[in-house]
């Protein structure tokens, strides 16, 4: 059963978002679709779902595929069912089903029971022998406690609707499994625990995420819209990005190459085309330098579109200690404890990593130290000159929908601005003027963080509080986000879900356990290796999910990475062949280029033009030397190709 993408492209609006795609996806690819956002990922995925067609192209699907895809909204009839329920009734009725199994029998209709008989196999198969168990481990290992299954939709937030949703889904059973975004509201916990389950899914996975590590860990292949082209690769996210810089470099040096020997070209055509006796060999290098510009061309190297690039203003200096916490408790009304006698200092200039499961109270103590919330007893001090800025997670909480983009960049800010200012800072943060007179409600996700990490950056602040900061921000965007935060020298307090970001930033971790915060002393990568990973296993399911579910018994985790060693020295050995006589080649190649360009300048001599001997000799030497660099360049130009295919295929 594949899928094929035959040449497929799409625009919207006038403007192109792809062309040229071409791809075949079969059972066990994982296939991760990235790039910026605006470049047409979401738009793929529901191509590829059936659900909207592309505009020249074609994809063909097999028929009877069953396709799991989160394509709607709740509306008000789901929010009033219970989440068990929910979750269930995208399975087919059973109890429909034995009804007709009974009258079937009782008409003695033969006929009837065969096809019930073939029903009765294929719903075994895509839902398996216990549902309801398959329903509760999936709930559960998306981080909904099993106390709170009765509990109709309407009374969870919206976080974690998007998680029923996503267990709805992944309950159905599919040969096509389709996501758009799926570690969006997930902790730490269910993201590890959706990994190992897609790792286990036997059919066709088709994903976009901005989540580094989870890509790295689930995509066996990687389809990138963005750039002048498409590009279809195997391989995760990381092997991707690599094999496309060290591409850039190779064709790079192919260019200036092929300028290099253009200019040789030139030299010798402008010195001899007006020459009779030379104009023939002057024609035959024009017509090459035509090659070589066409070929130039299509080494160019790729361009991607507008990219948040930013660092902090250097900030005020502050004291010492930043933020000084002091047996604070904190309750919610007709709510539990969050915070039980917390106590701790933070300094300027360390970055920290708060982590903890969701409804522990992170996001309550961040309210507490800015002020928008009062403790029930105890005491927050800041330090002297510290100056906070705070993101929150929740958009609505800091943003006003009904203002433009200008007006509330201009509410945001603390300080009075010129409107130069204002304007030069929205254009850092990728809103330009056709953003300026826009409603804030008509943003997307990505463009809202980009309009309040703009309001943090107008504060100058020492202290930045960040909850999720980089929820709905592409992973060019994340990528400046964490660049621009490990140069910032004030203190960073964060919350985070985004492995590659508290990898990258935290340089000590946190957690708040029980109500306490607890000091680790370690950075996020020995944490997470030595706590977070400690207890993590797969998803326990029932082994009777069918083929669409995922309940196949793998190989082995001792055998999966036998066999990666195995691959490994395998392409090990076929690439030094390679790179050493790509060395060689192109050590011959800059030397013979040197021998051109040496008897081009002896046959543009006045005294070996009055030597008919000597002519000949050096175009006969000349005419094999040219031959030769062709030949060079072209064993080049394949070798380059072996090479990375190899480098990509390493696991």
């Amino acid at each position: 059963m594949k899928i094929t993408a035959n040449n497929i492209s799409r625009s919207y609006s006038g403007q192109e978002l792809f062309s040229r795609v071409s791809f075949e996806l079969e059972p066990g690819r994982r296939l991760a679709v990235t790039g910026p956002n605006g470049c047409g990922k979401s738009t793929l995925l529901s191509m590829l779902a059936g659900l909207t067609h592309p505009d020249s192209g074609s994809i063909n699907r097999p028929q009877g595929l069953r396709t799991g895809f989160v394509a709607q909204d709740l509306d008000d009839s789901d929010l009033k069912i219970p989440l068990l329920e929910f979750v269930l009734s995208v399975l087919p009725d059973w109890s429909q089903f034995w009804r007709q199994w009974k009258k079937a029998v009782a008409e003695d209709d033969r006929q009837g029971l065969e096809k019930l008989s073939r029903r009765q196999a294929e719903m075994e198969q895509s839902c398996g022998y216990n549902p309801e168990y398959r329903a509760e481990k999936i709930l559960t290992g998306l981080g909904f406690e099993k106390s709170r299954f009765h509990l109709p939709l309407e009374h969870f937030s919206g976080g974690w609707r998007e998680r029923a949703r996503l267990s709805r889904v992944l309950l159905q059973g599919a040969d096509l499994l389709i996501l758009d975004e799926p570690t969006n509201h997930l902790d730490m916990e269910a993201v590890l625990w959706l990994e190992n389950y897609l790792l286990d899914f036997s059919g066709i996975l088709v994903l976009v995420a901005h989540d580094r590590f989870f890509l790295d860990r689930v995509a066996t292949h990687v389809l990138h819209l963005g750039f002048d082209r498409p590009y279809f690769r195997p391989g995760n996210y990381s092997s991707f990005e690599k094999w496309h810089q060290e591409t850039q470099i190779l064709r790079e040096k192919e260019r200036e190459k092929i300028s290099s020997e253009i200019k040789h070209l030139k030299s010798f055509v402008d010195r001899f085309r007006y020459k009779a006796s030379k104009a023939r060999q002057a024609q035959a290098r024009l017509a090459r330098m035509d090659s070589l510009e066409s070929r130039k061309k299509e080494l160019q190297s790729d361009r991607a579109g507008k990219r948040l690039n930013f660092s902090w203003p250097a900030p005020a200096r502050a004291s010492r200690v930043a933020v000084t916490c002091s047996e604070l408790f904190f309750r919610h009304p007709q709510g539990p404890e969050l915070l039980n006698n917390v106590n701790f200092q933070l300094f300027d200039g360390h970055k920290i990593a708060l982590m903890g499961q969701n409804g522990s109270g992170k996001s309550t103590l961040f309210k507490l130290i800015t002020g928008r919330a009062a403790p029930d007893s105890g005491t927050i001090k800041l330090g002297h000159n510290t100056r906070p800025a705070y993101f929150t997670q929740h958009q609505t909480e800091t943003l006003a929908a009904e203002n433009t983009v200008l007006a509330e960049i201009k509410r945001l800010s603390s300080r009075d601005l010129t409107e130069e200012e204002v304007r030069s800072v929205l254009g850092l943060f990728l809103l330009d003027e056709t953003f300026w007179d826009r409603k804030v409600q008509s943003l997307s996700g990505g463009e809202k963080s980009r309009l309040i990490l703009s309001s943090l950056f107008l504060t100058r602040a020492n202290l930045l509080l960040l909850d999720e900061p980089t929820n709905h921000l592409d992973m060019e965007s994340r990528e400046a986000l964490i660049a621009a935060l490990q140069d910032f020298p004030g203190a960073v307090f964060m919350i985070a879900h985004d492995r590659f970001l508290l990898s990258r930033v935290a340089g000590e971790v946190w957690t708040l356990e029980n109500g306490h915060t607890v000091e680790h002393g370690m950075g996020f990568d020995e944490y997470y290796q030595r706590v977070v990973l400690k207890d993590q296993t797969g998803p326990e399911l029932s082994r009777e999910t069918g083929p669409g579910g995922s309940g196949r018994n793998n190989s082995p985790h001792k055998e999966k990475k036998r066999q990666e060693a195995s691959l490994r020295n395998r392409i090990y050995r076929e690439l030094q062949p390679l790179k050493k006589e790509y060395s060689e080649k192109e050590h011959s190649l800059e030397q013979s280029l040197l021998r051109q360009e040496e008897l081009e300048n002896a046959m543009s001599l006045p005294e070996t033009c009055q030597d008919p001997d000597r002519i000949r000799e050096l175009s006969r030497e000349y005419r094999e030397v040219c031959a030769q660099n062709d030949s060079l360049m072209h064993r080049l130009e394949e070798l380059e190709q072996q090479i990375t295919q190899l480098e990509a295929a390493k696991p």
